[in-house]
């Protein structure tokens, strides 16, 4: 019983842990040099999430992947945004993303600026929101 579950869980976690290394090198794209301060890392892209006039921090679902980019749902608010900020690649409709998105002003589009976490898509009933 326990090997199905393993067999079946096993390609969707694989992509989540692709997608989150792929914006932790992102984030912090120093992180493997002997030289690296963390601080300095988060000081950059804490100044870059100034830039932008509006921000959401939530978990969402990307309920469509196109050409030009993504489509996410925000699982508290049910609002959809939609950004060019993911590699279309490594996407899928199975992932819940916890992070942050953010606006300039008089743009349509938004970038994901800070990621949290990834989630396969069935853990979203075991997350719930506080407040």
């Amino acid at each position: 019983m326990v090997d199905g579950y393993i067999i079946n869980g096993t390609p969707i976690l694989k992509n989540c842990e692709d997608l989150l290394n792929y914006f932790f090198l992102k984030d912090y794209p120093r992180f493997h040099q002997p030289d690296w301060v963390y601080e300095k890392d988060h000081d950059r892209w804490e100044k870059q999430a100034g830039e932008y006039s509006e921000s959401i921090n939530s978990l969402f679902h990307i309920s469509a992947v196109t050409e030009d980019g993504i489509i996410l749902k925000d699982i508290d608010s049910h609002r959809t945004y939609f950004t060019k900020s993911f590699p279309i690649k490594k996407i899928s409709s199975e992932l819940l993303l916890s992070g942050c998105l953010g606006k300039r002003p008089h743009e349509l589009v938004w970038d994901w600026i800070v990621t949290e976490s990834i989630y396969p898509v069935k853990g979203g009933k075991y997350i719930q929101f506080a407040g």
